[in-house]
């Protein structure tokens, strides 16, 4: 069983003498993707299908910026690096090879799968624009029978899209492991599936995990946001001490 509290307590005593440097490393990305966000803003003021391609950009961006910043959490927690080791170089480490493709390969099955667990909120929504559609433009049982089934497909898909992707969760942690056992993935899904077979039973002690930060992400926005500067490396490090956990225990 997985108790927050130790969790918790090990993500603190981690970060005693070593705050700043983690501190960069998981806000690096962060940096990054607003730093370009910013110019992006400023460059395509006029016109809106830009600047939505351009989020989309700075979305792929963001994923790749927080997963080289997963792989150095990890080296860390395992001590592999030492006192003196530079933030910015070892995260750079992680976004050449061998470890972009894999990287990226990753995060293309986790959409995908993501994806189709959505498919039953996203049926669900269909049916409930077309009844309520269909009741203000014709009225009859039937269209408020296709609401009904609307919001109960919703319901069931918001659970849906909310429980079984939160298996996928440590798919970059599974692709830098695989990647250093085997030089690279043997399949597409190969860190999708590890990362299922490690939270198998244990997507709820996830869940406990994170909300017991919850005082924290209030105390965090009551200070304007200045607090996140002091949380995102607490709650990152908690939980790649989390998946270290699953490995260990597996």
């Amino acid at each position: 069983m997985f108790i927050a509290k130790e969790i918790r307590k090990q993500a603190r005593q981690l970060l005693q003498g070593n705050y700043w440097k983690i501190f960069l490393v998981t806000l690096l990305g962060a940096i990054f993707t607003t730093g370009i966000s910013v110019m992006v803003n400023i460059f395509t003021r006029n016109g809106y299908s830009a600047q939505a391609s351009w989020s989309n950009i700075l979305s792929i961006l963001g994923y790749f910026f927080t997963a080289a910043a997963t792989g150095v959490l990890l080296q860390f927690v395992r001590g592999q690096l030492d006192e003196n080791f530079q933030p910015f170089e070892r995260w750079l480490h992680f976004l050449k090879s061998p470890y972009f493709m894999p990287i990226l390969l990753t995060g293309v099955m986790v959409f995908v799968y993501t994806l189709l667990w959505a498919i039953p909120f996203i049926v669900g929504t269909v049916l409930m624009i077309v009844g309520v559609a269909g009741l203000y433009a014709h009225g009859g049982s039937v269209f408020g029978l296709f609401v009904f089934i609307g919001i109960g497909v919703m319901l069931v898909g918001l659970v849906i899209i909310i429980w079984k992707p939160i298996r996928y969760l440590f798919a970059v942690n599974a692709t830098f492991d695989l990647v250093d056992q085997n030089g690279s993935l043997q399949s597409a899904s190969q860190a999708v599936d590890s990362s299922k077979e490690l939270m198998e039973g244990h997507v709820w002690d996830f869940i406990r995990l994170n909300l017991s930060f919850i005082g924290w992400y209030i105390l965090a926005m009551v200070t304007f946001g200045v607090g996140l500067i002091f949380l995102i490396p607490y709650t990152s490090l908690a939980n790649v001490l989390f998946y270290e956990r699953l490995v260990q225990e597996k």
